[in-house]
C-alpha cells in the first residue's frame, strides 16, 4: 500500500481550507475505510432535525454516518455550517428545539437504488460491524446498518449473528449500488496547504481540488506500489468582477494598462495628506504633540478643498494610528470619504508605516519595531513572518470589510515603504498573503504595496523576484517614491545593473511594462534648497515620469492650512509660506498638468476586446488566433468541456493544439475551442499575467 501527499498552493503560497477529493474505481477505493460512493446528485440537505443537541461529530455519528452514502465526515463538518448558519452563533454546537437541515440521499420518489451483492471481499478479518464500518458504510445508497446486518445472513445462511467473525481465508460478497462504481476520499488542506492519505493500492486516480474564490482543478495521477508520492496543485484565482463606479485596471486600445473609471481613463495628479484622518484627534493632547498636536478638525476640509482646486484627484493617507482602535480609525476614514465623495476625489489608504518614529501604525504594534544600525527603528522580522496578524490584520479586516462597497477608495495599500532586509523571498510571500487576504474581503478596490521601489527592498540582483512580486493578480499596480530625480545621488548606483541610465534609482517603469501593470509616482518632491523655485523643476519631473508611463504623480507634504499642523515637510513639501515661498508657482504647475491629463484621458478608452481577468486588467495583450492554426501550451493547462466548465483533463506544457473557431469571452477569460489529437474541448488563452497558449 502507498501514501499520497497533496500540497495545494496559489502563487507558490500554501492554500489552507482547500477541499481535495481523490477518486478511483472500485478496485482502488471501494475497500478503503474512509472512501465513499461518488454519485452526482445523491446528496440533498433536506432532512429536518430538531431534537438533537451536541457537537458536529456526534451529530455525524448519530444521524448521518450509518444511513447516508456519498458524503465524508470532512465534507459534513464544513458543509453543515453552510446549510445551517445558526451554528455560527453557537460555536458549531446543536441545540435541542432548533431546526437544522442534515444530508440525506436523494433519488426520485419512484426510483429505488438497485443493490447487488456481488462485490468480492477477501482477506478481511473482523465482526459484521467492523465489516460495515470499513467496507460498506457510505458506499451503498439506500442501505443502512440495520438493513445490512439483516441481509448479510441471507447471503450466508451459516454465518451466525452479528458477533460472528468474517474469516480472512474466506471470500465474501458485499453489496454495491449498480451503475455506480466510482469512490472517493476527501480532505481539507491545513495551514501548510497539505493533506495526506495512506493505505492506497497502486492504480490510476483523479484529483479534484476546489477552494472558495479559486478555479477548480483536476489532475490524473498514477500511484505506484508500496511507495510515497507527493503531488503539487496550483490553483488559479477565480474571475473577480468589480461593481460599476470603482477605479480599475484595464488595457486601452493600444494595449497599455491604465486606470479606468466607468470606462474613462483615469490619469491623475494627487497629494499626500499623511495624517488627514487624525487631524484634531484628542490623542494629540497627550501623545506625539510634535506630530499633529496643532491640527484641527477643520483642517480636513481645508486640505481637501485646496487639493481639489489644484486638480488633485487622489489623496494618500496613513490610515493607522497607534493611539486609537480600528473602530475609531474607521469612523475617521468614513468622514474623509464623505468629503472626498462630494469633491469626486479618491483615497489611497496605507495600512501601516515602516518607521517607528511616526504614530501611523496599528494600535498594539509598538513591540514589533526594532532598532537598526542606521539609526532607524523599523518593523521587525517577526511581524512579517506572522505577528502582523495580531493587530495589523485586525485593523485591515475592519477597514477593508467596512468600506468594501465605498466608491471613493482608490486602493488599499499594504503599508508605507515596507521592506525586510536580506529576506526578499519572505517579503514577497508576505505581500502576496496580505494582498490575497484583502482581495478575499473586497472585490471592488485595487491593492498595491506602497513600496519605494524594488531597489529599496534589495531585489535589484533578482529580476525574477521583482516579477514574481508584482505578478500576483491580487496586486494591481506598482508604486514608486522618487525625490530630486535630477540629482546624481538619486540615479542608479555602482552595483545597480541600470547604472549609467539617466533615470531615478527607484524607477520601476520597465518592471511595470514587463508585468503588464500601471505604476504611479506615489511620493514626489524636490528639495527647495536644491533647485531654487521649483515650479519648472516639478513640471519637468512630471513630464519625465508620465513619458515613462506613470499613471499618477503625487506631491509629498501638501499643507494648505494657514498654520503648521505638523503634516508638511520642510524639505520637499508644498505649503503656503510656512517653509517654502513657491506655493503659487507649484499650484499653477499642478493645476495646468491636471487639466492636460484630463484632456488626454478623454481620448483614451479601453480595448473592446479587453478580457477582464481575475487580476482585473493584468492579462497580457493577447494574439488573435485563426481556425486551423496550431498553437502550443506554455505550461500545464486545463482542457475543459465548455468555456470555464468542467475540467476534462490537464494538458502538459509544449502540447500542440489546433484552434477550431472563434474565441469566446466567459467569466473574464478568452476561451478557444481546440482539438488535441481526436479530443476536443476549450482552453483559456491566458490567466493573470501568464499566457497559456502561444504560437511558439
Amino acid at each position: 500500500m502507498s501514501t499520497l501527499n497533496v500540497r495545494v498552493t496559489t502563487f507558490d503560497l500554501p492554500l489552507s481550507a482547500a477541499l481535495v477529493r481523490l477518486s478511483g474505481d472500485a478496485g482502488s477505493l471501494a475497500g478503503h475505510p474512509a472512501a465513499v460512493l461518488a454519485l452526482a446528485g445523491a446528496i440533498a440537505w433536506t432532512r429536518e432535525v430538531s431534537d438533537y443537541s451536541g457537537n458536529r461529530w456526534n451529530c455525524w455519528q448519530k444521524h448521518v454516518a450509518q444511513d447516508v452514502a456519498g458524503i465524508t465526515w470532512q465534507e459534513f463538518r464544513e458543509q453543515v455550517l453552510v446549510h445551517n448558519p445558526s451554528l455560527h452563533e453557537t460555536g458549531g454546537m446543536f441545540e435541542a428545539g432548533r431546526l437544522y437541515f442534515l444530508p440525506e440521499n436523494c433519488l426520485p420518489a419512484n426510483v429505488a437504488p438497485l443493490v447487488a451483492w456481488d462485490r468480492e471481499l477477501t482477506g478481511f478479518a473482523g465482526n459484521l460491524w467492523e465489516c460495515w464500518q470499513q467496507q460498506v458504510r457510505g458506499k451503498v445508497i439506500g442501505l443502512s446498518w440495520d438493513q445490512f446486518a439483516a441481509q448479510f445472513p441471507d447471503q450466508y445462511p451459516g454465518f451466525g449473528n452479528q458477533n460472528s467473525r468474517l474469516q480472512p481465508g474466506t471470500s465474501y460478497r458485499l453489496p454495491r449500488t449498480l451503475g455506480a462504481d466510482t469512490f472517493y476520499l476527501a480532505a481539507y488542506t491545513g495551514v501548510d496547504g497539505m493533506c495526506r492519505w495512506e493505505g492506497l493500492p497502486a492504480g490510476m486516480y483523479r484529483l479534484l481540488v476546489e477552494a472558495d474564490q479559486y478555479l477548480p482543478t483536476t489532475r490524473e495521477i498514477e500511484i505506484g506500489q508500496d511507495g510515497e508520492l507527493t503531488v503539487g496543485i496550483e490553483l488559479e484565482p477565480a474571475p473577480v468582477e468589480r461593481a460599476a463606479g470603482f477605479v480599475e485596471v484595464k488595457r486601452d486600445k493600444a494595449g497599455v494598462p491604465r486606470f479606468f473609471l466607468n470606462d474613462k481613463a483615469f490619469v491623475f495628479v494627487g497629494v499626500n495628506l499623511r495624517g488627514l484622518l487624525h487631524y484634531g484627534g484628542d490623542e494629540w493632547k497627550h501623545h506625539d504633540q510634535n506630530v499633529l498636536g496643532a491640527s484641527q478638525p477643520s483642517d480636513i476640509d481645508t486640505q481637501l478643498q485646496f487639493a481639489h482646486e489644484m486638480g488633485a484627484r487622489v489623496v494618500r493617507v496613513f490610515a493607522a494610528c497607534k493611539h486609537v482602535p480600528p473602530e475609531v480609525v474607521g469612523d475617521r476614514l468614513e468622514k474623509v470619504l464623505k468629503t472626498c465623495h462630494d469633491k469626486e476625489m479618491y483615497v489611497i489608504a496605507a495600512l501601516t508605516d515602516l518607521y517607528e518614529n511616526t504614530p501611523f501604525h496599528p494600535q498594539g504594534d509598538d513591540g514589533f519595531y526594532t532598532a537598526h544600525g542606521d539609526g532607524l527603528t523599523l518593523i521587525n522580522e517577526q511581524w512579517f513572518k506572522g505577528e502582523y496578524i495580531v493587530n495589523y490584520q485586525r485593523l485591515l479586516d475592519h477597514l477593508v470589510g467596512r468600506f468594501a462597497g465605498h466608491p471613493n477608495i482608490f486602493a488599499w495599500e499594504i503599508g508605507n515603504e515596507l521592506k525586510l532586509d536580506n529576506q526578499a523571498e519572505e517579503f514577497k510571500r508576505f505581500n502576496h498573503k496580505v494582498a490575497r487576504h484583502i482581495r478575499d474581503l473586497d472585490h471592488n478596490h485595487m491593492v498595491t504595496t506602497g513600496m519605494i521601489s524594488t531597489q529599496h527592498v534589495h531585489m535589484e540582483p533578482r529580476p525574477d523576484l521583482q516579477r514574481e512580486l508584482y505578478s500576483s493578480p491580487d496586486i494591481d499596480f506598482l508604486t514608486v517614491h522618487a525625490y530630486n530625480r535630477h540629482l546624481p545621488g538619486e540615479q542608479p548606483g555602482e552595483h545597480d545593473p541600470r547604472k549609467g541610465q539617466k533615470i531615478h534609482k527607484n524607477d520601476d517603469s520597465q518592471l511595470a511594462a514587463e508585468v503588464g501593470k500601471p505604476f504611479i509616482v506615489e511620493e514626489a518632491g524636490i528639495d527647495a534648497d536644491k533647485s531654487g523655485r521649483r515650479g519648472a523643476a516639478i513640471g519637468d519631473d512630471m513630464k519625465a515620469w508620465f513619458e515613462r508611463g506613470a499613471q499618477g504623480y503625487m506631491q509629498w507634504g501638501f499643507l494648505a492650512t494657514q498654520f503648521d499642523n505638523g503634516d508638511g515637510d520642510r524639505n520637499s513639501g508644498m505649503d503656503r509660506g510656512l517653509f517654502h515661498d513657491d506655493w503659487d508657482e507649484l499650484f499653477r504647475t499642478y493645476r495646468d498638468k491636471a487639466g492636460r491629463l484630463a484632456e488626454q484621458a478623454g481620448g483614451l478608452s479601453p480595448s473592446p476586446q479587453q478580457p477582464v481577468a481575475p487580476s482585473n486588467g493584468k492579462t497580457p495583450a493577447l494574439l488573435t488566433f485563426k481556425a486551423g492554426q496550431t498553437v502550443f501550451t506554455t505550461k500545464d493547462v486545463n482542457l475543459r468541456q465548455s468555456p470555464n466548465g468542467t475540467v476534462a483533463r490537464l494538458v502538459d506544457p509544449a502540447t500542440a493544439v489546433t484552434i477550431l473557431g472563434e474565441s469566446q469571452q466567459t467569466n473574464g477569460f478568452v476561451w478557444w475551442k481546440v482539438r488535441i489529437g481526436a479530443e476536443e474541448g476549450w482552453m483559456a488563452q491566458a490567466t493573470g499575467n501568464t499566457t497559456l497558449l502561444s504560437l511558439a
